[in-house]
């Protein structure tokens, strides 16, 4: 997460930025609901930024094949979804 935020900040605005903020948002969501009395600024608090220095570079491959996989799993629902509104509402 703090990968995805520092790279976010340094973007121009435009469509890469928004998928990354997808990212970042997803990855938030899923932090926030396994400790959900987690504070945002406890999480980035400096120091434990730092400390995690060493461990950036295979974080940052960890997470981006998680999020291709979950752009995958989206893109493959949202084709479920289109293709269901193109069949005939049932009729009773």
């Amino acid at each position: 997460m703090v990968v995805f935020g520092s790279v976010l900040g340094a973007m121009p605005d435009g469509e890469d930025k928004e998928g990354l903020s997808s990212v970042l948002t997803y990855f938030i969501g899923k932090l926030k609901g396994r400790h959900p009395a987690l504070a945002m600024t406890e999480l980035l608090a400096p120091d434990y930024v730092l400390s995690l220095h060493g461990e950036i570079a295979s974080s940052a491959k960890r997470c981006a094949e998680e999020a291709v996989a979950m752009g995958l799993d989206l893109q493959e629902a949202g084709r479920i979804l289109v293709d269901l509104d193109k069949q005939p509402a049932p009729t009773s």
